[in-house]
């Protein structure tokens, strides 16, 4: 199925993006022509084993902004990203 960059981003929905230097999970609250903005974001420091980090959601490090902090990161930043189907972490670990 083809799909373009602007139909991949879904406001509403919780995304995995790692980008050049960083990972984040959060929700995606808009999205601009470079730009995506997030809330419920944290920045994960550590996914551990990432096909576990994918398949199961258990995150080794997790470090969250507030919940209600909009977030926006640079789209020619982001490396890749997929759509987040766990829960989304709150607590820092």
């Amino acid at each position: 199925m083809a799909m373009t960059k602007n139909e991949f981003w879904v406001v509403g929905t919780a995304y995995f993006i790692r980008t050049v230097t960083n990972y984040f999970i959060g929700v995606c609250i808009g999205k601009e022509e470079t730009e995506l903005f997030m809330n419920k974001c944290s920045w994960i420091p550590d996914t551990g084993h990432f096909h576990k980090f994918v398949r199961t959601g258990i995150i080794q490090e997790v470090e969250p902004f507030n919940a209600d902090t909009v977030v926006m990161l640079n789209c020619d930043a982001i490396v890749d990203a997929i759509e987040w189907k766990h829960e989304i972490p709150t607590d820092a670990k």
